[in-house]
């Protein structure tokens, strides 16, 4: 972690907005930190010198949240490679 560095916090109220920041961040060489999606720490100097995408207003508006936590879905993603490791690994 970045202690003492300062990231842009954008906070976009639409989808094309979140879609213009995402084209701006490509533009610029910028890192894109996610803020509101379940699994940030709360911390914009997380994404030293990048920009942080703040989503929890949208998420509230849409009424949406993630169906998994982030341990939920590491394990989930975890168990079914190694169920499919044959498949998931001819395919790189």
């Amino acid at each position: 972690m970045a202690v003492g560095a300062h990231s842009r916090v954008l906070r976009p109220r639409s989808v094309e907005e979140i879609a213009a920041c995402f084209r701006a961040a490509r533009e610029q060489g910028l890192c894109l930190g996610l803020r509101g999606t379940g699994n940030s720490y709360g911390d914009a100097s997380v994404n030293r010198q990048g920009w942080v995408l703040d989503v929890s207003r949208m998420n509230e508006v849409l009424g949406w949240s993630p169906p998994h936590s982030l341990d939920a879905g590491l394990q989930k993603t975890i168990t079914w490679y190694l169920a499919n490791k044959a498949t998931a690994d001819a395919r790189t």
